[in-house]
């Protein structure tokens, strides 16, 4: 189905345990992104050359991207930078070490959901590869601020990567808002996390990526974590909340 941008891992809570399982999200009306638009997202791949996760790029050795993507797979990624198109593959950067948070817990509302790639080959900065830009310590994001989410979506679910990067605009909400939406499902929202909400698109079940930024205006502000359920309008997206790991990233980077 064209137009459509799977961006995040969503968690569903099952009638049985209340624990929760990965699903995936498609976005419709995403659109094309444009060579050098988002010169700082990177597509994460396995051996298999299969999208399994986003993330941003940092500075020429790291890249920061959500901790549940590598709970599994741990060996045998690479990263892709500067294109738009996953077909072309110009800049393919080897990964030597991975730094998930020391107190990510998937089991607690995928809590410090943040994660580091070291690469073997430095990133060259050029009109396609871009440093993401961070925030301030402790930034607050007003509610209502437009953001954008942007990633290689799923055509359909358990069918192909679509080759194309996407983005979609979302909608920044207050902690406590975010809080009223989930109550009842067990699940919390922590002061390290944001929340965004999409309140005029039709949402599916399909297979996406993780990992990948929220900005404003061009500035990571959150990393994509989780959502509750699948194609559903009425929850919010969760995202891990990059200035309030400000100074891990800067102690894991040095």
């Amino acid at each position: 189905m064209k137009g459509l941008v799977t961006f995040f891992a969503l968690i569903t809570i099952t009638q049985e345990k209340n624990t929760p399982g990965f699903y995936n999200e498609r976005i419709v009306n995403g659109q094309n992104v444009k060579p050098g638009e988002i010169p700082y997202i990177v597509s994460l791949q396995n051996i298999g050359e299969t999208n399994f996760c986003s993330g941003s790029i940092l500075n020429k050795n790291y890249v920061v991207s959500a901790a549940h993507c590598f709970t599994r797979l741990r060996s045998d990624i690479k990263v892709i930078a500067g294109t738009t198109d996953l077909r072309n593959q110009n800049s393919t950067h080897t990964v030597v070490r991975i730094i998930m948070h020391e107190n990510y817990t998937r089991r607690d509302s995928l809590r410090n959901d943040i994660a580091l790639l070291e690469v073997k080959s430095a990133f060259v900065e050029s009109s396609f590869v871009k440093f993401v830009k961070l925030p301030r310590p402790h930034q607050k994001i007003t509610p209502a601020t437009v953001a954008i989410v942007s990633g290689w979506g799923r055509k359909w679910k358990y069918g192909p990567a679509s080759p194309a990067l996407l983005k979609s605009p979302t909608l920044i909400t207050s902690e406590n808002y975010c809080k009223r939406l989930i109550k009842g499902t067990g699940l919390k929202i922590y002061k390290t996390q944001i929340c965004a909400i999409v309140t005029n698109m039709r949402t599916g079940p399909c297979n996406g990526d993780s990992g990948g930024p929220l900005t404003v205006r061009g500035r990571i502000v959150g990393i994509t974590s989780w959502a509750i359920g699948c194609g559903s309008v009425k929850y919010p997206a969760v995202y891990t909340r990059v200035s309030e790991y400000l100074g891990w990233i800067k102690k894991n980077t040095e």
